[in-house]
């Protein structure tokens, strides 16, 4: 238990700092193992292909933002994401926030992929490419805010970074047009925690 809550203090700990990794692969390279030879019954060490999970080989990162803003018209993603513990807070009055919005380069259907190759599960994901435009945005009421300053903060990125292949925008669950969704910068100092 106490180690749980010290790996839970540490995501915590991560909203506002470092870097979000969006897209990795494994590494290729060649893995020695001991196996039996099925017909003498001997050990044999084999070479194979292998791929290592260490390092992972970056594709796309960016900096870690506080949180996302939902627009309330996105009340099924909220709902799916404090179905699996996230803490969803609703903005009740119109305020100023720093943020960054998705600016979409493009947008394509695509296979989801594993660490073997395309899953083949009949149903096309959606492949964005974008850049952020950081900004100010007035915040309506009923928007919802989504800290990072929370235990389950990696599924929350993972869910809300539109070009990650499992997240809620390229599963058809949120719009990131016309303020769907945007990270924030900063928090309010209203907003901050006590």
């Amino acid at each position: 238990m106490r180690l749980t809550a010290q790996a839970e203090q540490r995501a915590q700990a991560t909203a506002c700092k470092g870097e979000l990794v969006i897209e990795a692969w494994q590494t290729p390279t060649r893995q020695r193992l001991d196996l039996i030879d099925a017909t003498t019954g001997e050990d044999k060490s084999v070479e194979v292909d292998w791929r290592a999970a260490e390092p992972l080989k970056i594709v796309n990162a960016r900096p870690r933002p506080c949180g996302y803003l939902l627009a309330a018209s996105q009340g099924e993603a909220a709902r799916r994401l404090e179905m699996l513990g996230v803490r969803v807070e609703r903005i009740d009055s119109a305020s100023s926030w720093s943020v960054e919005r998705y600016e979409v380069e493009s947008l394509s259907d695509a296979k989801r992929q594993d660490a073997r190759a395309a899953i083949e599960d009949g149903q096309p994901i959606r492949a964005f490419r974008v850049q952020l435009r950081p900004g100010r945005a007035v915040v309506p009421p009923g928007t919802f805010y989504v800290s990072l300053a929370q235990s389950l903060s990696p599924l929350i990125s993972a869910a809300l970074e539109p070009d990650s292949q499992n997240s809620y925008a390229a599963n058809r669950l949120v719009e990131i047009a016309d303020d769907g969704l945007m990270r924030v910068l900063a928090v309010p100092s209203w907003k901050q925690p006590r």
